[in-house]
């Protein structure tokens, strides 16, 4: 009798580990499946945004291709640490590497900082197009210009904000663009929406300047 109750004993807990197994896995396709939508969703309208700005097919083809790359590096940074979250360092790196001809022009600094998905999605998307532009058009496209990238964290604020800041030097002579193109309307609507913060770009002649300041909770 002892021996049949240890035998049910068991096999009740293989079925409870069976269940817990079970929902696990129904909760983890669930969260596959909405990470995936959220993906296409941004692929989808970097594409379409890009071909509707495009001056021709092979000029979108490329644009499109780099974009889809930058995604491609946040999503593997992301896949890598379970879908999380991804270190903001490891994410500038990643993403900057596609322009690495210039990456002894580009400085990064700042102290350990993980973003969530989708924010991390955002901001690889908006460091692909400002070194996308300064490399046509700013510090990156001459020998001597370079690229500060740096951020803080300012615990005086209530509640603690997140500072990013990306400034060029030595580059020609910046005049502000005649039309708003893509990488401007991504830097200003997606990363006001996701880090629910504010930008400033700002086009001095002697370097364009981009800001982020958001507040830190969710962030860190």
């Amino acid at each position: 009798m002892d021996e049949r109750r240890e035998k049910s004993a068991r096999l009740r807990k293989v079925l409870a580990r069976y269940r817990e197994i079970e929902e696990q896995l129904r909760l983890s396709n669930g969260e596959l499946a909405h990470r995936l939508k959220n993906i296409l969703s941004v692929v989808q309208a970097v594409t379409l945004q890009t071909l509707r700005q495009a001056d021709d097919v092979r000029a979108a083809r490329t644009a499109i291709g780099d974009r889809l790359a930058a995604i491609g590096k946040a999503t593997d940074l992301l896949s890598a640490a379970s879908w999380e979250s991804a270190g903001l360092e490891q994410l500038a790196r990643s993403t900057l590497s596609a322009h690495c001809a210039n990456c002894h022009q580009i400085h990064i600094v700042g102290p350990d900082l993980v973003i969530p998905p989708q924010q991390s999605m955002a901001l690889a998307l908006a460091l692909h197009e400002l070194a996308t532009n300064a490399t046509k058009y700013g510090a990156l496209g001459v020998d001597g210009g370079r690229v500060e990238l740096h951020w803080q964290i300012d615990e005086q604020a209530r509640p603690p904000r997140f500072r990013l800041e990306w400034r060029e030097h030595g580059g020609p002579p910046v005049t502000a663009p005649a039309r708003t193109g893509f990488g401007t309307t991504l830097i200003d609507r997606s990363l006001k929406s996701y880090f629910r913060g504010t930008v400033r770009l700002d086009y001095a002649p002697e370097g364009f300047r981009f800001e982020l300041d958001a507040p830190l909770p969710g962030l860190a």
